[in-house]
């Protein structure tokens, strides 16, 4: 490696490394997946082969963005290889999505998050349970109460000895 330590100065260092380069097991034979444009509501689908190469047995998972918002669907998403053997993958890709805007988008997602805030009945309308926030608040104050003061100096965290009350000097009558 070489610094630059001036306008006409220069430094060479050498710096100890060590690298472990490893070939990916899984191979595709494709590197690209591109989508015709097709009328709004048609769909293409393309099929990728995956390549178990080495000696072990994998298990692969594909994680597609949301299906709401790009319109691919993949099929299977979790799929088992074993050594030396290759699986197939279909991905789909549905053209209403091809005129996708900001409003179209909002719509969608607002949409999404809508329907799992039903399943799980967790939305925004569920509240807040204040009871249960209070009880934390006076647990969290009990805990800082009951601690104190800590002195960072202190070992274990043990709270500094108690200092002796200040001697109140009276003023002397001249």
């Amino acid at each position: 490696m070489r610094l630059i330590t001036g306008k006409a100065c220069v430094r060479e260092v050498k710096l100890p490394y060590l690298v472990n380069v490893t070939k990916c097991p899984i191979t595709s034979d494709k590197y690209k997946i591109e989508f015709p444009c097709l009328p709004e509501g048609e769909f293409s689908e393309s099929v990728i082969e995956l390549s178990n190469q080495s000696g072990k047995n994998y298990t692969i998972e594909v994680v597609p963005p949301m299906n709401a918002v790009s319109g691919l669907t993949v099929n299977p998403l979790v799929k088992a290889i074993e050594a030396g053997k290759s699986a197939l993958v279909s991905v789909k890709f549905d053209a209403k999505f091809r005129d996708l805007t900001y409003a179209s988008y909002e719509a969608i997602t607002n949409r999404v998050s809508g329907a799992s805030e039903k399943a799980t009945g967790l939305g925004r309308a569920a509240g807040r349970n204040k009871k249960l926030e209070e009880k934390i608040k006076r647990q969290k104050e009990e805990k800082e109460a009951g601690q104190g003061v800590v002195d960072p100096k202190a070992k274990g965290g043990k709270a500094p000895p108690p200092q002796a009350a200040a001697k109140k000097e009276e003023p002397k009558a001249a």
